[in-house]
């Protein structure tokens, strides 16, 4: 049996007046590098509509593997 943990990755949120400085850039590859070096595997959740964000991460190495739907019951 082969036990993979992963790490969330979400709510990645920059204000507009921070935006274009590579703040979010920084920060997620950081924590990436970091749940890297513990043998983990990071996930990001992210809004797959949204293209800078994406652009952001898919420098990074992330690819779209898949999309989440959420359900609300009234």
């Amino acid at each position: 049996m082969v036990l993979v943990v992963i790490w969330q990755i979400n709510f990645v949120y920059t204000k507009n007046e921070y935006r274009r400085r590579y703040y979010a850039l920084n920060l997620v590859y950081n924590v990436t590098e970091f749940v890297r070096s513990l043998g983990f595997v990071p996930m990001l959740y992210t809004n797959a509509d949204y293209k800078a964000s994406n652009a952001c991460y898919e420098k990074l190495g992330y690819k779209l593997n898949g999309k989440i739907c959420t359900i609300k019951v009234r």
